[in-house]
């Protein structure tokens, strides 16, 4: 995702949370931040990077199992700690 960004012209974190906003996800900069410079965010932050911008051959790296395992942690995360995986 790192390397992505270099070729999003003008990158900014802020700008890439303001990109989110826009479709309902709510991320402040320094987290998104935090986790792309550790290499530690999950499946779901690239899926709505894609979401907001072109990520050329995401199809080379995602299978439908990656994007199940997503859309499944999108919708516990969302549901909050009550439930269980």
């Amino acid at each position: 995702m790192a390397a992505e960004q270099q070729s999003w012209a003008n990158f900014t974190y802020e700008g890439f949370s303001q990109r989110l906003e826009s479709i309902g996800v709510h991320l402040a900069p320094e987290v998104i931040k935090y986790q792309v410079t550790q290499g530690n965010y999950p499946m779901t932050l690239l899926l709505q990077y894609a979401a907001v911008s072109w990520v050329d051959g995401l199809e080379l790296f995602l299978d439908r199992a990656d994007i199940l395992r997503a859309g499944r942690a999108a919708i516990l995360n969302a549901a909050g700690p009550q439930v269980s995986p």
